[in-house]
């Protein structure tokens, strides 16, 4: 198995949060678009969200269409590799600590993504916390 690649396990919301909880899986991720999936009582507070002010910030930061709600949730210890997201994004941290670090469009020669046709594609194949700069030198020029 590859082991930059995750095991990937479907299972409903319920059975993610109680696994979340302390069942001894390890380090749990999950992505899911806001559909059937969640519980009612979360899509109600999705839904109570006020939608009308992030349509202001869209338009002012001149951001594309709102097109998809996705929920990421994960255990303590996940880390998400360097990677580009194909639109905006609104990130809200409920729980614990979570570092971003932001690089511009220009900065990509610097972060030596994976091959298009690769699975890791929009992801860097530098690890941001241990740079091996031997092996990808332009890192170093990299600001984020």
């Amino acid at each position: 198995p590859d082991p930059l690649r995750p095991t990937q396990r479907p299972m409903q919301m319920r059975d993610f949060v109680t696994a979340a909880r302390g069942d001894g899986l390890g380090r749990l991720y999950c992505q899911t678009v806001l559909t059937t999936e969640v519980s009612d009582r979360l899509r109600s507070e999705f839904t109570s969200f006020n939608f009308s002010w992030l349509s202001v910030v869209r338009r002012l930061l001149r951001w594309g269409e709102l097109t998809t709600n996705l929920l990421l949730l994960s255990t303590q210890g996940c880390e998400t590799p360097c990677h580009f997201d194909e639109q905006q994004n609104f990130l809200c941290q409920l729980v614990g600590v979570k570092r971003v670090v932001l690089f511009g469009p220009d900065q990509w020669r610097s972060l030596y993504p994976f091959p298009v046709s690769h699975y890791h594609d929009r992801q860097s194949q530098c690890d941001l916390r241990a740079p091996n700069l031997e092996r990808f030198p332009r890192l170093a020029e990299a600001v984020g």
